[in-house]
């Protein structure tokens, strides 16, 4: 284990580079990625949980995702984030959520999220055709399992 010293004015340039960053911190436009989108049931899975009735996405071109849900129970909620490149996000009809996204390509992003101090990650897979996006999260549940769950959407032509 390595032992860490303090250096004099290392507290003012490590907040000096942070305010230079967060200052830096960008969106990331939606791209192609743009649109409504609708949940595709028959291609997801939600292993230990049941699925929801409803799911759809709404992406601007500025990068705000919007998501509409209907649970398995019925109950209708949304929540909504605007993606800020190296930058951890509150996400908006959540408490305690929030995600730092990341933009690999035209075609694939990751996310970080923390909701309510459980970790997991995820990516996101947009078809080369632009009409179908695959997301992908790993976690740990409010139990300590693990869960993996793929969430597949089909462009809507509304």
């Amino acid at each position: 284990m390595r032992t860490v010293r303090h250096v004099p004015g290392c507290a003012a340039f490590v907040l000096l580079l942070s305010a230079q960053m967060a200052g830096m911190a960008q969106d990331i436009p939606a791209g192609a990625w743009a649109g409504r989108w609708k949940l595709n049931l028959a291609q997801s899975s939600f292993p230990g949980r049941p699925a929801p009735q409803d799911d759809q996405l709404l992406i601007q071109p500025d990068g705000t995702v919007t998501v509409f849900e209907t649970n398995s129970h019925g109950e209708k909620s949304s929540w909504s984030y605007k993606p800020q490149a190296g930058r951890s996000v509150e996400v908006s009809g959540r408490t305690n959520w929030t995600v730092t996204a990341r933009k690999v390509n035209d075609h694939r992003t990751e996310q970080v999220w923390n909701f309510n101090g459980h970790m997991a990650k995820s990516w996101a897979t947009l078809s080369k055709d632009g009409t179908r996006q695959t997301f992908h999260l790993s976690g740990t549940n409010e139990l300590g399992k693990p869960f993996h769950q793929v969430v597949v959407y089909d462009k809507s032509k509304e």
